[in-house]
């Protein structure tokens, strides 16, 4: 099952994996796992990272295979099988329209949630865990063996986590704590809200049951937007619009601050929603459906059948009409589609 994507904008370039660097640190957390002495197992990784890489030898398309190129768009998916939990990173190819995967990582704990540092330089994607931690891989390495960092976050299982420029924002359902996504020190810490899923555009957006709020940094308190008639289980905002998907299947927007509209787009659960152009919102639900839903008109666009009851979507910032979406094909986990089409006999 994916637990929730990532894409990150186009421009980035690696011509060449970054070495993994090991650090003690990580070791001394996670070698009990392997049996072995921190120290020992160090060593031994470093060993192996340190050799002298067979790149020269490499022929022109397995070097290829191994760029990131500006044109190329990076995807991250949090992938929770049986005894497999993982983060897959794919490379969407523009030019080709090839989709496919670039590397992937273990992840040694129950991860629940995902968030990317979108920088040209060094991107970097975090992973919520169980344990109430949240753990960072820098995306041009591809071979890491343990985590490059980690914060201890909360004391229990990390609900949602969400990444905006500098800010990390991360709930347990019992609190709602701000972080530097650079240097990882705190910078809020909010410790009466019961926060459940989140949402940041130059504000911080969460829910809590049927109720969305603002919270407000400088004040230190939250403030209710509206409240809808069922739960509350994705947001998603943009310059003008705030949207939120709830448990019955319905999408609440509301545009500059009026009063919210209502849409009854799905049959059952929204698992996850996207505003995009401040104007359309796409979303799925647990009846397997995706739809896309333009608030300018009123009207329901698009609408796709699958059979996945966990289906998610989720959406570039600098691209209107790609989405990426669970495969139920079974030759990879993630797939790349766009609306495009759509768009070209509504305008």
């Amino acid at each position: 099952m994916i637990i929730k994507t990532a894409i990150l904008t186009e421009g980035k370039e690696c011509f060449y994996p970054q070495r993994y660097e090991p650090n003690i640190e990580m070791f001394k957390k996670y070698a009990h796992l392997y049996q072995k002495d921190p120290q020992e197992l160090f060593e031994e990784v470093k060993t192996t990272v340190d050799e002298v890489s067979d790149y020269e030898d490499m022929s022109s398309e397995e070097k290829e295979d191994t760029e990131i190129r500006k044109t190329d768009r990076i995807v991250c998916a949090l992938i929770e099988e049986e005894n497999d939990p993982r983060l897959e990173v794919y490379l969407y190819d523009k030019e080709t329209e090839a989709f496919y995967v670039h590397h992937d990582v273990f992840i040694h704990d129950s991860p629940t949630s995902l968030a990317a540092l979108d920088r040209a330089e060094d991107p970097f994607v975090f992973v919520s865990n169980e344990n109430g931690e949240i753990i960072g891989y820098n995306l041009f390495v591809s071979n890491h063996f343990f985590p490059d960092l980690v914060i201890d976050a909360h004391d229990s299982s990390i609900r949602e986590i969400e990444s905006e420029g500098e800010l990390l924002v991360s709930t347990d359902g019992n609190s709602l704590k701000g972080w530097s996504s650079t240097t990882q020190k705190s910078l809020f810490v909010e410790g009466s809200v019961k926060a459940e899923a989140l949402s940041i555009n130059k504000s911080v957006f969460f829910s809590s049951a049927k109720s969305l709020f603002r919270y407000d940094q400088r004040e230190g308190a939250a403030h209710a937007i509206f409240k809808a008639d069922s739960d509350i289980t994705g947001i998603s905002t943009s310059e003008s619009v705030v949207a939120v998907g709830t448990a019955g299947g319905d999408i609440l927007y509301s545009i500059d601050g009026q009063q919210p509209q209502r849409e009854n787009t799905h049959k059952e659960k929204i698992n996850s929603l996207v505003v995009t152009e401040n104007r359309y919102i796409a979303s799925a639900s647990k009846d397997g459906s995706i739809t896309l839903y333009d608030t300018k008109n009123r009207e329901l666009l698009f609408r796709k059948e699958t059979s996945i009851d966990t289906i998610t979507i989720n959406m570039p910032k600098d691209d209107r009409s790609l989405y990426v979406f669970p495969s139920d094909s079974g030759d990879q986990a993630l797939e790349m589609d766009s609306f495009e089409d759509v768009f070209s006999k509504t305008e």
